[in-house]
């Protein structure tokens, strides 16, 4: 029983400290993105335990990173393999995400691309 409540414990410990990373693509003239911006600031200030990077597609090498999991801006990164595009998901599901700690605690839906929906890369 004592082992039980000993791994119980350690895992919501893990589950607490455990932060994600999460990744911000924009640009400073783009509309979508300065919809946006405003909550991945707040959700910034509201989660500060998570690895948060913002980066300028204009600045050197971040469109080539942008590259690797989208097309355009604003994107959401979350470690590497979730992400969300444009000002309708990004607001719809990062809160979520940015609460949850991981990626693996948000409801799933389709990995359609078509529905331009959140999808796993």
């Amino acid at each position: 029983m004592k082992t039980t409540a000993i791994i119980l414990v350690s895992l919501f410990c893990l589950s607490i400290v455990s932060a994600s990373c999460i990744d911000f693509y924009y640009r400073d003239d783009c509309p979508h993105c300065q919809q946006v911006k405003p909550l991945v600031n707040q959700l910034f200030q509201q989660y500060p335990k998570h690895n948060w990077n913002f980066f300028d597609i204009y600045q050197e090498g971040n469109s080539e990173k942008l590259s690797e999991y989208s097309e355009g801006v604003p994107t959401v990164v979350i470690d590497n393999h979730v992400v969300l595009s444009g000002s309708q998901e990004i607001p719809r599901w990062l809160p979520c995400y940015a609460q949850q700690m991981t990626t693996r605690e948000c409801p799933t839906l389709s990995a359609d691309h078509s529905t331009k929906d959140w999808f796993l890369k």
